[in-house]
């Protein structure tokens, strides 16, 4: 129920914060075109307030620990830093692989062959590393006897495809396919970010009364699939109810999911490795949703490079746009500039609002790739799923470690 409530805090936040941003922006707050910048001052000064309240009042009693009156010196130098050096270096090579992939350097490139082989070649040396040789690293072997821990891990890896994708895309594919008023945008992600407190809160409710979480999980991973296949239908110019049950779907699967995973993560791991437990799930979090948006960033680049050319060359040609001016149309259509588009020959109001409607059309149909790509990813760990063991036995009134002395 605690987690749920913080899951509430956390929720108003990603409600208010979006609104709040668009109306920066769309009242131009410290100059034209200046407005996004005042979301991130009033940001820094919320994480300024926040860790002077951390320093003032956040007085915690003794936690339960694996190194007992281990120096904080000591602690530093026991970190696994290897492994550190392994799994970081290796993601971000990989990633930048993925990155530069098809663009702007060929699949087959050096750049990019270099860049993803060895950033899988250390990312497997990190897994055999941690392991093999180090059993008290990163992959500390106490968190993997219950298997529930492992299993959380995956899921949490592809909830962070959700999270982190759905933060990137849903407020491009909102600005492209249905507004662009800034404020509109945020009230555009409120089902996404309501429905996602609502998830937090009710599980946690669900789950203190029921002591259970397999079925929880099982059913937020059932909504991921049925989210998925539901944004994958999305049309332009939609009204706000038919966009408003996909992203709720979503808000309440992430925020069911993110929640029981945690308790379940808490209650699998030995109370001396519960804040490394914890911090591992969050890894896994960011971790798949790194590698998520740019699987979808490279997903949704080559849908729109095959897709919208031939959308736009079919309307403008149906238009009334001679054959002659299609190539300098599609070029100024990358630019976006209406004013250029005017200067082409054979360019009229109807030619400029039929490319204007097959662009938005287009888009549509690129977007839909990212979420026919996260089906098969949800499937999976929705069998995955089935696999959890159950969690009453665990879920009792003990306190590993006090907030208060």
């Amino acid at each position: 129920m605690l987690q749920g409530i913080a899951g509430i805090i956390a929720g108003l936040a990603s409600i208010a914060g979006p609104i709040i941003q668009g109306a920066f922006i769309k009242h131009n707050v410290g100059g034209a075109n200046e407005g996004w910048r005042a979301g991130f001052y009033m940001s820094a000064g919320f994480f300024a307030m926040t860790l002077v309240l951390l320093v003032l009042f956040y007085h915690p009693a003794t936690r339960p620990s694996a190194e007992g009156g281990m120096s904080i010196s000591r602690r530093i130098l026991e970190i696994d830093w290897l492994g550190v050096f392994l799994v970081a270096s290796g993601l971000v090579l990989f990633l930048v692989g993925l990155q530069y992939g098809g663009n702007p350097y060929p699949w087959t490139s050096a750049r990019v062959l270099c860049t993803l082989i060895i950033g899988a070649v250390l990312l497997i040396s990190f897994g055999f590393y941690n392991g093999f040789i180090r059993k008290d690293g990163i992959l500390h072997h106490a968190l993997f006897e219950h298997r529930n821990f492992a299993i959380c891990q995956v899921l949490s890896f592809v909830g962070g495809f959700v999270l982190f994708g759905g933060q990137a895309y849903l407020p491009q594919e909102i600005t492209n396919l249905f507004t662009r008023d800034a404020v509109l945008t945020g009230v555009y992600n409120l089902p996404f970010n309501f429905l996602s407190i609502v998830g937090s809160f009710g599980a946690g409710a669900i789950m203190g009364k029921t002591k259970e979480a397999k079925t929880l999980v099982v059913v937020s991973f059932v909504l991921f699939l049925v989210g998925s296949g539901l944004m994958a239908v999305m049309q332009p110019h939609i009204n706000f109810a038919a966009w408003f049950f996909p992203t709720a779907i979503f808000g309440i699967a992430v925020g069911a999911s993110t929640l029981v995973l945690a308790v379940v993560v808490s209650l699998c791991t030995p109370n001396e490795y519960i804040a490394h437990a914890m911090s591992l799930l969050a890894s896994s979090r960011a971790f798949g949703g790194s590698i998520g948006i740019t699987i979808f960033e490279q997903i949704f680049s080559s849908k729109e490079k095959d897709i919208l050319p031939g959308k736009i060359s079919t309307a403008v040609l149906d238009a009334g746009l001679p054959s002659s001016s299609l190539e300098e149309f599609l070029i100024g259509s990358e630019h976006g500039i209406t004013s250029a588009l005017l200067n082409i020959p054979g360019v009229s109001q109807a030619v400029l609002e039929a490319g204007s409607s097959a662009m938005v059309q287009g888009l549509a149909d690129s977007y839909r790739f990212i979420w026919y790509s996260l089906i098969p990813f949800a499937f999976v760990t929705l069998v995955l799923a089935f696999f959890l063991m159950s969690t009453k036995a665990q879920m009792t009134r003990q306190v590993a470690a006090g907030i208060r002395h």
